[in-house]
């Protein structure tokens, strides 16, 4: 199902993340977390785990600095259930003005039973549009729902001037 939605994607499934059980995984059960920042791989517990995520969590998701027409961020899935398999799914739909498929993407895990997906993403402005709203799904292979959040992709719009310049030699009959 590639559908060229991600320039980049890197899955990492880190060992400190799959082994957070317990007050991380009720505190975010059911959803994506997208932040700016990468995590630590390890945190002193589980409350530094939580404050950490709640104070990078990113709802407005501005440009790349460098490339205008590219969205970069991290995120950590907390699925409502183990996952029974070693791939699942991620859609986007923008929910602006009602539901539309945008595009999706198969990710594969270290192993079957994980409960977190940590990972990054690069959205190009190909599929994606500014000032829209998205929804972001984790699913698995029979489209059950793992996890999912929504967030805004910020930006300016190119502004045309309605302006065509021709040059000389593209005015020019060519007589055949």
């Amino acid at each position: 199902m590639r559908s060229g939605l991600v320039l980049a994607v890197a899955v990492l499934l880190l060992p400190g993340y799959a082994h957070a059980k317990g007050a991380v995984e009720r505190a975010f059960r059911g959803r994506v977390v997208i932040t700016e920042k990468r995590p630590p791989e390890k945190f002193r517990s589980d409350g530094a785990f939580i404050r950490f995520l709640r104070a990078n969590r990113k709802e407005h998701l501005w440009p790349d600095k460098k490339n205008k027409k590219q969205w970069k961020f991290e995120f950590m899935a907390f699925f409502k259930r183990p996952l029974d398999d070693l791939e699942c799914q991620i859609k986007f739909f923008d929910i602006t003005e009602g539901k539309k498929f945008i595009a999706g993407d198969t990710f594969y895990t270290a192993s079957k039973g994980q409960s977190i997906l940590a990972s990054n993403m690069v959205l190009e402005s190909a599929r994606f549009s500014v000032n829209r709203k998205y929804l972001m799904q984790v699913l698995t292979p029979r489209n059950v729902l793992l996890s999912n959040t929504t967030f805004w992709l910020r930006g300016q719009k190119e502004v045309y001037s309605g302006r065509v310049t021709f040059s000389d030699e593209e005015t020019r009959v060519k007589d055949d």
